[in-house]
């Protein structure tokens, strides 16, 4: 961190629904031009790896299988760029699928955070976690922590202390971000992969606004782009940071984009 600021990125790639491959490629692109602009937290949509609309995809083992080793190769790019990235991919554990957000550090799985508040639909194919999940996973050949309350902070710079929220979660009456940031974390990660519709872009970004001056805290939100939208649902690929109440930047891009603001944790 410079005087107290440090520079967040949201980051929409051009996604193909269940193309692991390329949506990596595109991940990579995005990691390589937020490396140029001194990114230092990097945030991906829900699902970027596969894709959020893979329907019943999701039960095939290749797309699983195909998802976990375009992780690895992510780990591999990524073991020597010094930028927290985050993530999200469907994993399989103890025969439940769940929704996930990875956090990433210089080729690292620092921790993997599951959906807690899934739509009707969604629970065709996801796992809500509950008392009775694990509390650390394997995953290539990683022993990492699993679970909604983790807090990533700087051992050497404490005031940053970053917490996860994913998709709906923000709809919920009490969203995890809440627990999150009275247990200290000064700024949330919010991937999602929320349809948009009449209004429903104003009100997101309402309720992201109210969140940020309730829990006094930064708010990063990335969504998935228009690759997602092979139904009758519509993404835009919107992106929002905003610090305690105030919106520093905002995009709506039919475009890959990558946006990025510098918060400030000390305000």
């Amino acid at each position: 961190m410079s005087f107290g600021y440090i520079r967040v990125g949201s980051a929409i790639p051009k996604g193909i629904v269940g193309n692991c491959v390329y949506n990596t490629d595109e991940i990579i692109k995005l990691i390589e031009d937020a490396t140029r602009n001194n990114i230092q937290i990097l945030a991906f949509p829900e699902l970027s790896i596969t894709g959020a609309t893979c329907g019943d995809l999701f039960h095939q083992d290749s797309l699983l299988k195909n998802s976990q080793n375009q992780l690895t190769r992510l780990l591999e790019y990524t073991k020597n760029i010094d930028m927290l990235i985050s993530v999200g991919i469907p994993l399989l554990i103890e025969n439940q699928l769940y929704n996930c957000i990875l956090v990433l550090h210089k080729g690292l799985i620092l921790g993997s955070i599951p959906k807690t508040f899934l739509s009707t639909q969604e629970q065709r194919w996801f796992t809500a976690p509950n008392a009775y999940s694990l509390d650390t996973i394997t995953l290539c050949e990683q022993q990492i922590p699993f679970g909604t309350n983790l807090i990533f902070q700087d051992i050497h710079q404490s005031e940053i202390g970053i917490g996860i929220e994913v998709g709906e979660d923000i709809y919920s009456p009490i969203p995890p971000s809440t627990f999150l940031c009275l247990n200290g974390a000064t700024l949330i990660i919010h991937s999602h992969a929320l349809p948009t519709s009449i209004g429903s872009y104003d009100y997101l970004r309402s309720l992201i606004q109210q969140q940020s001056a309730r829990c006094n805290t930064g708010y990063l939100s990335t969504s998935a782009g228009v690759g997602e939208s092979t139904t009758d649902k519509v993404f835009i690929g919107s992106s929002f940071i905003v610090e305690n109440n105030t919106c520093l930047k905002i995009n709506r891009s039919f475009e890959a984009s990558l946006t990025y603001a510098d918060i400030d944790l000390h305000n």
